[in-house]
């Protein structure tokens, strides 16, 4: 029996369906489909509409999102987040991890940004992990036709919208794992996944509208394109019937893509969501955080790429990672001093003697941008010190003194790939 507790926890996990790309190994990716009657076949199955309320796509739910960007955030950051800064930066929306992977429920830390974004503008939403539960499952995994757990989601859902002035609830790991050795593909299900998946969201939509009708409703989704729906039960085209909001986790680091695929993706999801606003999920961080974060530039390329192919705003993945600026340019000169024979003729017979010659080495590497990525180029000179007769006038008559100056020898360009 699973017993709804609005019980407070500690600190979570690294909990995120964002943070996880497919972890278990999938079977190969169903071939792409671009027949929409073949995309939802078993979509035909009546489902039970007792509560006629589908997602608004209303001028005034769009245009509030219009633009939009957002930061998914662990429970741990509640007390220090600063949605002032961020809000000067930009930021419009809060997704607080209030239910984790974990299965603890994080409901002081939903409170605490609650309070925290009051006066500011910035929307708070709950973010609630669905079918991924540690404390009830050695897998992690729970099956979603599990009718008693769908019932406690739906009640920490109701409690959630009921009790705390949220701007949105966001469900994240609703889905299937997607590993078909474990029978856990969607399509080795009956019926098939995506009407499991689709009836749950139908479900988590109808209590919060029945409770507050401008509570937003979204949903992290996976972005496998045509496998989404086999593997994961996520049909777009269906969900988006129950969701204010789509949030595909467009990470390229993670699948090994670059700035165009995020392009591409974007405008598939786009085309089948039916008009519900699609946000897309992209990191702020190279394949793992433990990498380091991505440059501005490229996160701001990233989000630029995503609106371009119709998407409204931009979520990223997560906070408390911090995107570098451009690198800083870097110049070193070196001195050194060579002995060397210099060559002269006398009487007709070449000879030599030792000097000291004294040569200046410049080496630079230095930034451009190209595509969202800071690129550069390392740039090599030398110089030799030379001596030189510098002429000047005198009382109408015209006279030298020795002066020395640096004249360049070598100069050679390298790019990086």
């Amino acid at each position: 029996m699973f017993c709804f507790s609005p019980v407070n926890a500690v600190d979570e996990t690294n909990d995120l369906d964002s943070l996880e790309l497919s972890d278990e190994v999938i079977a190969p990716p169903v071939q792409e489909n671009t027949d929409s009657s073949e995309e939802t076949k078993d979509s035909d199955v009546t489902l039970d509409k007792t509560y006629s309320v589908q997602a608004s796509n209303s001028d005034t739910l769009k245009s509030q999102y219009l633009n939009s960007k957002g930061y998914w955030v662990w429970s741990s950051y509640a007390s220090t987040i600063n949605i002032v800064s961020l809000k000067n930066q930009g930021v419009t929306d809060i997704y607080i991890l209030t239910k984790g992977s974990t299965g603890k429920l994080y409901y002081s830390a939903l409170e605490t940004v609650i309070n925290r974004a009051k006066g500011t503008g910035v929307r708070v939403h709950a973010w609630i992990v669905c079918f991924k539960d540690d404390s009830k499952s050695s897998s992690g995994w729970i099956d979603p036709k599990n009718v008693e757990y769908q019932n406690y989601l739906l009640n920490i859902i109701a409690h959630i919208t009921k009790n705390y002035n949220v701007n949105g609830i966001h469900l994240d790991y609703v889905r299937y794992s997607g590993l078909a050795s474990k029978n856990r593909a969607a399509y080795q299900q009956t019926p098939h996944g995506a009407i499991t998946i689709t009836d749950f969201v139908r479900k988590a939509f109808q209590k919060v509208k029945s409770i507050k009708s401008y509570v937003a409703v979204s949903a992290v989704l996976k972005a496998e394109i045509g496998a989404n729906r086999e593997y994961y039960g996520q049909d777009y085209g269906e969900m988006a019937k129950y969701l204010d909001l789509m949030i595909p986790m467009i990470y390229k680091s993670s699948y090994g893509k670059d700035a165009a695929w995020i392009g591409r993706t974007t405008k598939y999801i786009v085309e089948k969501s039916n008009g519900t606003p699609v946000l897309a999920g992209l990191e702020n961080y190279r394949l793992d955080p433990s990498f380091g974060p991505l440059y501005t530039l490229g996160l701001n390329y990233d989000i630029k790429i995503a609106k371009a192919n119709g998407a409204y705003g931009s979520v990223i993945f997560r906070y408390g990672i911090v995107t570098k600026p451009k690198p800083k340019d870097v110049y070193v000169t070196n001195y050194f001093t060579k002995k060397e024979k210099k060559w002269y003729r006398s009487n007709g017979i070449w000879k030599y003697k030792w000097v000291y010659n004294k040569y200046m080495e410049k080496k630079a590497k230095i930034y451009y941008a190209y595509q969202g990525q800071w690129k550069y180029k390392n740039v090599y000179r030398k110089y030799i010190k030379e001596r030189y007769k510098k002429w000047y006038r005198y009382y109408g008559r015209w006279r030298y003194k020795w002066a020395y100056r640096w004249v360049r020898i070598s100069y050679k360009v390298t790019y990086s790939s």
